[in-house]
């Protein structure tokens, strides 16, 4: 068994290929709640819609980045970034964007509770045991190693 701990080539475990899946599927259901967000924030004419658009554009680049390098880099600094904006992802959701007393539900509510929902458990899977262990022992020859 001590053989197969220390021997260099680890495989990715399961825990980091379901973090990655879940990671890009918040990314497209973030997107999918931008694009269902209602009127009259989606007017073109008006400053908000394209004061928001580039910066979710970056957002999900950035968050994109992150995903790559904590799933197939195996860098761990990229996965406590990509937690830390899953902390202020929900931060900013409970204290700025739902309004007290707001009962009625949109498209774009579903939306981003499963966003929420899918970035909480990428988390989870994120530092799962066997992720920590994974991150733990480097692969050589990482693709984020040779920058």
């Amino acid at each position: 068994m001590s053989e197969l701990d220390n021997s260099p080539s680890h495989s990715r475990p399961r825990s980091i290929g379901r973090f990655e899946f879940l990671a890009y599927l918040s990314l497209v259901l973030l997107i999918c709640m931008f694009a269902l967000t209602p009127e009259p924030s989606h007017d073109p004419e008006t400053t908000q819609w394209q004061a928001i658009a580039p910066a979710v554009l970056i957002y999900a680049v950035g968050k994109w980045v992150l995903i790559f390098a904590t799933a197939v880099g195996q860098q761990n600094w990229a996965r406590w970034l990509y937690s830390a904006l899953v902390v202020l992802d929900v931060a900013i959701v409970v204290i700025a964007l739902v309004p007290p007393g707001d009962s009625v539900f949109a498209p774009s509510d579903i939306f981003l509770a499963l966003f929420l929902l899918a970035d909480i458990a990428t988390v989870y899977f994120a530092f799962s045991l066997e992720s920590d262990a994974w991150f733990d022992h480097p692969r050589p020859g990482s693709p984020l190693d040779r920058v």
